[in-house]
């Protein structure tokens, strides 16, 4: 067609050729497009014949069997679960909103899961989702936690034990949780003074970890706290001061008890970072 373009402009060929060779041209040039199609259609075609996941992740059992009938966006085949990344729902009190919030925006939040038979093999994350709203029924907020999984250690549907971190306090008096008592006035812990004598000290209690009450006011650091036999405590009444391992008036565990309250424990500080305590998650 170049060659006959060419010849044409000096007359040496005539232009009903021209036009027949354009003509060719247009006509091969549509061939290759219907030539095109063919070849999407029948891909499109093949493509019907298998079925792929829009996630990657793990397969369930199959819920049909060969022969079955099937339909379109109304039978499930098989059910496939995200692994890596896998995403934790848990759910925090309504009153820690507003402290979720602020700490969220300071930065990434550091989430902790482990399940309840190995609390030591705890796999990290990041708290991606606050819901939008809080349930009215339980008086609760649901929250979001992603974790890398590479290792496959979270499963889907598994139960476990999450711990959410909003900070970490430094310097903070620690007592053992069964030192703080209740009552209508508020909390209160008995305090033991060098007369080995009690004296009843209202407090102010901060986070809870494990077995550990951060008291934020009303105990000063290296004082004794008793942490068993408060029902039987008056202010000014006698205690014995036991190491573990002993029972009330010093006898080693096992051997015969004496008279009075038992137990006691210093207040110290924290050392390590204080968050939420472990509360029930489970795979999203």
């Amino acid at each position: 067609m170049k060659r006959t373009d060419e010849l044409a402009g000096t007359k040496a060929v005539p232009a009903t050729v021209v036009d027949a060779n354009r003509a060719k041209v247009a006509t091969f040039k549509a061939s290759v497009a219907a030539d095109q199609a063919a070849i999407a259609s029948a891909k499109l075609q093949l493509s019907f014949c298998s079925i792929t996941s829009p996630v990657d992740g793990r397969m369930g059992l199959l819920l049909v069997d060969a022969g079955n009938m099937v339909k379109n966006n109304d039978t499930i085949l098989v059910i496939v679960n995200q692994t890596r990344p896998i995403f934790v729902d848990f759910a925090v009190p309504e009153r820690s909103l507003q402290e979720v919030r602020a700490a969220a925006a300071r930065g990434h939040l550091r989430v902790q899961a482990a399940t309840p038979q190995h609390p030591e093999k705890a796999a990290v994350g990041e708290l991606e989702v606050v819901n939008n709203q809080v349930d009215t029924t339980t008086g609760t907020l649901l929250l979001r936690a992603k974790f890398a999984n590479e290792d496959e250690r979270l499963w889907p549907g598994q139960f476990l034990n999450v711990t959410l971190t909003l900070g970490e306090l430094t310097n903070a008096r620690v007592v053992p949780s069964q030192a703080v008592q209740s009552s209508q006035s508020g909390d209160f812990v008995f305090v033991v003074k060098p007369d080995e004598t009690v004296e009843k000290r209202m407090v102010t209690t901060g986070p809870q970890r494990g077995n550990e009450t951060v008291i934020a006011h009303g105990v000063k650091a290296g004082e004794t706290v008793v942490t068993d036999g408060q029902l039987r405590l008056v202010p000014g009444a006698e205690v014995n001061v036991q190491t573990p391992g002993q029972r009330a008036g010093g006898t080693p565990a096992g051997g015969p008890s004496t008279e009075g309250p038992r137990a006691a424990s210093t207040a110290q500080p924290a050392k390590r970072p204080f968050a939420g305590g472990p509360g029930p998650g489970r795979i999203a």
